[in-house]
């Protein structure tokens, strides 16, 4: 999966600078955003999550999706630029089968193993958030309205549970592994973990049922995630490499900048009155979210895996 990251990372910044160059290449930065999770993102949460698991216990259906994700992230690239609506149907479809393949087999394992376990709940909720953002990228393609819901909401939808769901699932279970200490497995890593694993499903609740729940939700998003924050900064102290340390500490004070930004928002946003709008909250919250937080705590696991000891799981 490391070769998957590397040569979507060439492919996304080609196309940036495609879209620099020419105006027909060119895409809104939100569709950037989100391009950057089936091309990097995914790729280093799979990365990361068969570590975790254990490449022993890998299933065939899993080996398949894991071969096919490059392919299928290449679709979706595709389905941005297709001027038939039958092809962008087509293309988009290649990622949500790939999520739904994922998404079933962890399904099938929890069932197997009949596990309970802090950590198998992270990596069954990180596939299900995959599935779910998937689901909204195909929305998004085809131009669909879910619920009366218009673009780039919709989108934005897709990218929420790709960094939000899919990233912050993997990188709360990969925190839960390491040793920490005391005070922030006690006290922080438990706010880290309902926040950041309950807050997108609630968020999302949020926008159907009442805009009291989603104040509510984008808060506990907030407050969970500069709770991860503060795990990542704890964890340092285990990090003997310099690199995972500036990955840990980019990726810390980004997630804190981004969620009190998403809390500026979610505040303003309630009375109807944001004091930022979807433009800029998709800019700046959404950039801090995507190459800060997310890509370098996911690096800093994946690609300086000597520092790292991985025990075999924790409850809260």
């Amino acid at each position: 999966m490391m070769r998957n990251a590397h040569i979507g990372g060439g492919i996304w910044l080609a196309l940036v600078l495609a879209g620099r160059v020419s105006a027909r290449l060119d895409l809104s930065w939100i569709e950037f955003v989100f391009l950057f999770a089936p091309l990097v993102i995914v790729p280093l949460g799979l990365e990361l999550t068969r570590r975790l698991d254990g490449r022993s216990l890998e299933s065939r259906l899993e080996r398949l999706a894991v071969r096919v994700q490059l392919p299928a992230a290449f679709a979706a690239v595709l389905s941005f630029y297709s001027r038939s609506p039958f092809a962008t149907a087509g293309l988009a479809v290649a990622w949500l089968a790939f999520a739904f393949i994922l998404a079933a087999e962890r399904f099938w394992r929890s069932f197997r193993t009949r596990s309970r376990s802090f950590d198998e709940l992270c990596a069954l909720l990180a596939f299900v958030y995959l599935a779910i953002g998937a689901s909204w990228f195909l929305a998004s393609r085809l131009g669909w309205q879910p619920m009366g819901f218009h673009e780039p909401i919709v989108l934005l939808t897709a990218v929420h549970f790709h960094y939000a769901g899919v990233a912050a699932a993997v990188l709360v279970r990969a925190i839960g592994r390491t040793a920490s200490r005391a005070i922030v497995r006690s006290l922080v890593f438990p706010a880290a973990a309902t926040g950041a694993l309950g807050g997108p499903a609630l968020l999302a609740a949020g926008f159907v049922v009442a805009p009291e729940l989603k104040l509510g939700a984008a808060l506990l998003i907030a407050v969970g995630e500069i709770a991860l924050a503060a795990c990542f900064f704890s964890s340092m102290a285990g990090a003997v490499e310099s690199g995972a340390r500036i990955l840990l500490f980019v990726s810390a004070a980004s997630v804190a900048v981004a969620m009190c930004l998403a809390a500026l928002w979610a505040f303003g946003e309630y009375p109807r009155q944001p004091f930022l709008d979807i433009a800029r909250m998709a800019e700046w919250h959404g950039s801090l979210n995507a190459f800060g937080f997310t890509f370098c705590g996911l690096a800093a696991f994946v690609c300086r895996p000597s520092v790292w000891s991985f025990g075999k799981g924790t409850a809260i």
